[in-house]
């Protein structure tokens, strides 16, 4: 036979406890809790939205393409700064005059809760003011929202300095 009479003062306790003054700061944690995991659950569906809207966007959009390829040597490369399979691409704003290459980027913001931006960079030979390459990465920051997500998560590759420059003889 079940004792109802002891189950009823079990939940009264328990009320009795929360309502009293210790229970009061007790129902706040709670209640501070589950609103923290309420925010929580908000914040990484947004990152999930943003992930794959991001995955979507680099497959269309995203990526390198390159327009025209220049191969240089090993000495040219050097004298230009480069080193390894790299060569340094100041912006127009801090070129010196007789800098052969510059980069220019821009960044277009998608979403600021949390931080989500499309951002081109182009890869520009200044004789001519010729593009030779143009870069197009989408981009989601916001740590708060999980780890940051890009179109390289996606498989996309964003290595515009190695697809435009062939240095012979490294």
């Amino acid at each position: 036979m079940i004792n109802y009479r002891a189950n009823f003062n079990f939940h009264a306790d328990i009320f009795s406890i929360i309502a009293g003054a210790e229970g009061f700061y007790a129902a706040r944690a709670v209640i501070a809790m589950v609103v923290a995991l309420f925010l929580a659950g908000c914040g990484s569906i947004q990152a999930t939205y943003w992930d794959a809207r991001i995955d979507e966007l680099c497959r269309k959009d995203g990526g390198v393409t390159v327009y025209e390829r220049v191969t240089m040597t090993a000495e040219e490369q050097k004298r230009l700064g480069g080193v390894g399979r790299s060569i340094p691409l100041p912006t127009r704003q801090v070129a010196p005059p007789n800098a052969p290459y510059i980069a220019e980027e821009t960044t277009t913001w998608l979403s600021r809760n949390p931080d989500v931006f499309r951002s081109e960079s182009l890869i520009v030979r200044t004789s001519d003011k010729k593009v030779l390459s143009r870069q197009i990465n989408y981009s989601r920051v916001r740590l708060e929202f999980g780890e940051p997500h890009s179109c390289q998560d996606a498989g996309v590759r964003l290595d515009v300095e190695r697809q435009t420059f062939e240095v012979k003889g490294d």
